[in-house]
């Protein structure tokens, strides 16, 4: 549960509220493969419409992955408060004193279509860049001799602009080589509505980075399927999912 500006907040309670703010939102989720029985079948995750809403299930997923963690990421000493829009979108209370969190959403090349219209593929070196252009907006946005303690949480909810292993090394790695102030950066890629895998990408232990081959990686090409568009083997026992869908 989250608190906001005092109030316990629960996803779908702010929607009379933040109706006029709501937007198209990706498509993800798991699919159910019985062997021998139906057709696999694509459980769409029903991503909230709202900023608001989106934001609370992001961060709430996060904390469950987190909450298993050798070392939960953010510390928390009480439950986050979301705030009004327009402002960071969480404070984090801690032992240390009050934190702040700000989300942002990952996505490339929806210039047209929005995420229908976006390519399923992309070279990392290119959506690598595109995040990292991302994290140095924010970075603009707060300045480096900012006095809050500001994490970022970065997250994607289209199965297109999913991050891949190569993006989040070489992401580690320009964090730690690049400039940035904020005290801590993450991915969050969801799985359904309440679960996901959370990837810490700053602070990182420098001995615990593989050696990475800058250049090979940037050159890898990531190939994403749609997983609704996932199909049946010929015996029924299995599935395929095709890239050309």
């Amino acid at each position: 549960m989250f608190r906001h500006l005092g109030c316990p907040l629960h996803v779908g309670l702010l929607k009379a509220d933040v109706a006029s703010h709501e937007k198209p939102t990706g498509i993800n989720g798991p699919v159910l493969i019985t062997g021998g029985g139906p057709p696999p079948q694509f459980q769409a995750v029903p991503f909230p419409r709202s900023k608001p809403e989106m934001e609370a299930a992001i961060l709430r997923g996060a904390l469950k992955f987190s909450a298993g963690m050798e070392k939960p990421f953010y510390s928390l000493a009480g439950e986050p408060v979301q705030n009004k829009e327009n402002d960071l979108d969480f404070q984090l209370p801690t032992a240390s004193g009050t934190q702040h969190l700000d989300l942002a959403e990952i996505v490339q090349s929806m210039t047209r279509g929005g995420y229908e219209g976006a390519p399923s593929k992309f070279r990392v070196g290119d959506m690598v860049d595109n995040v990292w252009g991302v994290i140095q907006a924010k970075e603009k946005k707060y300045g480096a001799r900012r006095r809050l303690v500001i994490h970022l949480l970065l997250y994607s909810v289209d199965w297109k602009f999913f991050l891949s292993e190569s993006c989040i090394a070489l992401l580690r790695l320009y964090c730690q080589r690049r400039k940035q102030h904020f005290a801590s950066i993450a991915y969050y890629a969801p799985i359904t509505l309440d679960e996901g895998i959370l990837w810490p990408l700053s602070p990182i232990d420098s001995m615990s980075l593989p050696h990475i081959d800058e250049a090979s990686l940037r050159n890898n090409v990531v190939t994403h399927g749609n997983p609704a568009a996932i199909e049946a083997t010929p015996d029924g026992m299995g599935a395929i999912l095709r890239l050309d869908k």
